[in-house]
């Protein structure tokens, strides 16, 4: 039976301060322990991160981020 891992994505600016969580990428793992990583995932992350940056106002759900 396939299982879910997350995988915890982190950003840090520029050279100083501690990274922070920005979310979590979810990847199938396989019966065997085989991690499908999937790049258009994390793609998809970013992609919700940068619109709350741009536009605070807009709430991103945590469902669009987690893909």
């Amino acid at each position: 039976m396939a299982a879910m891992v997350d995988l915890p994505v982190f950003i840090r600016l520029g050279r100083g301060g501690d990274p922070i969580e920005i979310g979590t990428v979810e990847f199938d793992m396989s019966g065997d322990g085989t991690v499908t990583f999937n790049r258009s995932r994390i793609a998809d992350l970013l992609r919700a991160v940068a619109d709350a940056v741009e536009h605070p106002e807009q709430e991103v759900s945590d469902a669009s981020a987690r893909r």
